[in-house]
C-alpha cells in the first residue's frame, strides 16, 4: 500500500503572530495567553476531527503507520517450492490430493505443533499423520528456512482447497466461528484463515482493499489466538507491533500470491464475497462491515497512540 507524503507545516510561534499583527506595539503577558489558549483549542479541536476530516487538512493530519509505507513485504516460504516438493514426494497425483486434504484439515483445526497434534488423533489418523510426517519431512516451525514444510504453509499453499474447508467443513478452527460471530456479525468463514491473502488480487482497486481489511479483522484475533497475547496489549508500542506484523504477514501473501488473477475474481464471485453492480465490483455487505470494524479498530489504535505521546510529551519535545 503507497502512503503519501505528509507535507511540512511551518510553525509558528503565538508571539510571531503577535508580531506581524502589532508590529509597533507592546504585548502583554495576558495577549500572550489568549493567543496561547486559542492556539491550543485549535490544535484540540484538529484532533479531535482528525478522523473524519476530509479534504486537503485531513491528509495533512492523516497518521500513516510505518509498516504500511513499505514497498516489498517479503514472503517467508514460496508456496510453489512447498507444492514442487510434496509432488515430488508423493506416490502419485491421488496419494497426494488425498494426503494435502487430510493435513490441510488437521493445520485448520489443529495448529502446527506435530506432537501435540499426534496425541491427540485417532489410532488410524496417527499412523497416516506419522507416515505423512515422514513422507514430507514436516516441522513444527520453519523458522528462517524458506523450505521448510509446516502444516500452515501447506494449508497456504493451496489457499482454495482450505478456504473451501473452513466454509464447508472446519468445526473447531483456531478462532472459533462463535467468536468471529460476536465480533462481527456473518463474518465470511471463508475468509478465516491466513490461507485467504492468497486469493486477494494485487490491486489497487477499492474492492481489493476492503477484502484485505475484512481479512485483517480475522488475522488479528487469529494471530492473538496463537499467540496467547492478551489484548488489548500492555501498551501502546506493543500493540502497534502486533498490528505491525499482522499487516505484514497479509501484504506479503498478496504481493507474493501464486493464484492467478482470473481464478482469485473466479472464487471470490462463486464465494459472495465481490458482486458486478452496474459494471462495478465491490464487495457483499459482510466483507464490508467487517473492513468497516478494522478501520475503527485501526482509528482508535491512532487515537491511543496520540494521547500516549501527549501524555509524555512527545510531540512537543
Amino acid at each position: 500500500m503507497s502512503a503519501k507524503e505528509v507535507p511540512e507545516i511551518a510553525s509558528t510561534s503565538s508571539s510571531e503572530c503577535l508580531d506581524e499583527s502589532r508590529p509597533e506595539q507592546s504585548v502583554t503577558d495576558e495577549e500572550i495567553n489568549n493567543v496561547t489558549c486559542a492556539f491550543k483549542n485549535q490544535l484540540q479541536i484538529a484532533i479531535e476531527y482528525y478522523s473524519s476530516f476530509g479534504g486537503a487538512l485531513g491528509e495533512m493530519l492523516r497518521y500513516i503507520p510505518p509498516y504500511s509505507q513499505k514497498e516489498n513485504y517479503e514472503q517467508e516460504f514460496d508456496p510453489k517450492v512447498i507444492l514442487s516438493y510434496i509432488a515430488t514426494q508423493s506416490p502419485n497425483k491421488n496419494d497426494m490430493d488425498r494426503n494435502i486434504s487430510f493435513l490441510v484439515m488437521l493445520g485448520v483445526e489443529k495448529g502446527n505443533n506435530l506432537d501435540k497434534i499426534a496425541v491427540k488423533l485417532s489410532p488410524t489418523d496417527h499412523r497416516l499423520f506419522q507416515t505423512l510426517r515422514s513422507m514430507y519431512n514436516l516441522v513444527s516451525k520453519g523458522k528462517n528456512s524458506k523450505s521448510a514444510v509446516t502444516l500452515s504453509r501447506i494449508c497456504e499453499s493451496v489457499p482454495i482447497l482450505t478456504c473451501l474447508y473452513l466454509k464447508n467443513k472446519a468445526k473447531n478452527p483456531i478462532v472459533s466461528f462463535e467468536l468471529m460471530e460476536t465480533i462481527c456479525k456473518n463474518y465470511p468463514r471463508v475468509m478465516m484463515t491466513s490461507a485467504f491473502a492468497y486469493l486477494i488480487p494485487n490491486k489497487e482497486e477499492e474492492f481489493c482493499l476492503f477484502l484485505k481489511k475484512a481479512h485483517l479483522l480475522h488475522q488479528y484475533q487469529f494471530f492473538a489466538t496463537i499467540s496467547r497475547q492478551s489484548h488489548p496489549c500492555s501498551s501502546v508500542d506493543d500493540e502497534d507491533e502486533f498490528i505491525s506484523k499482522v499487516y505484514v504477514g497479509t501484504q506479503a501473501a498478496i504481493n507474493g500470491s501464486h493464484i492467478e488473477y482470473d481464478i482469485q475474481m473466479k472464487f471470490l464471485k462463486e464465494n459472495d464475497l465481490i458482486v458486478e453492480v452496474e459494471n462495478e465490483i465491490t464487495v457483499t455487505e459482510g466483507v464490508l462491515e467487517a473492513a468497516k470494524l478494522w478501520d475503527e479498530k485501526i482509528r482508535q489504535h491512532e487515537i491511543n497512540q496520540r494521547y500516549d505521546g501527549y501524555e509524555y510529551g512527545e510531540d512537543f519535545m
